[in-house]
């Protein structure tokens, strides 16, 4: 892993972690589904607010994929500088 992947996987792991400390916040009223925003975890918006489990794991698949295309990309990058 060169410095370039190391860094891009540091990112990566900062990223999602924001994520998990700030996660999409949800509100369900009789059968609708109301989207409350991001807020910290340990602060919902609402005393009966709950955490939108699935776009918060969509959020984090994206990232990990897009870390993950970058680092295969960057695997490399030695042979290019030369």
């Amino acid at each position: 892993m060169n410095d370039l992947q190391k860094k891009l996987f540091l990112g990566v792991i900062i990223i999602n972690s924001f994520m998990g400390l700030f996660p999409p916040w949800q509100i369900k009223i009789r059968t609708e589904t109301k989207f409350k925003g991001y807020d910290f975890i340990a602060h919902p918006p609402h005393d009966y607010a709950t955490i939108n489990i699935t776009t918060l794991l969509v959020q984090v698949a994206i990232v990990t994929l897009c870390g993950a295309a970058l680092m295969f990309y960057f695997k490399d990058i030695k042979k290019l500088e030369r």
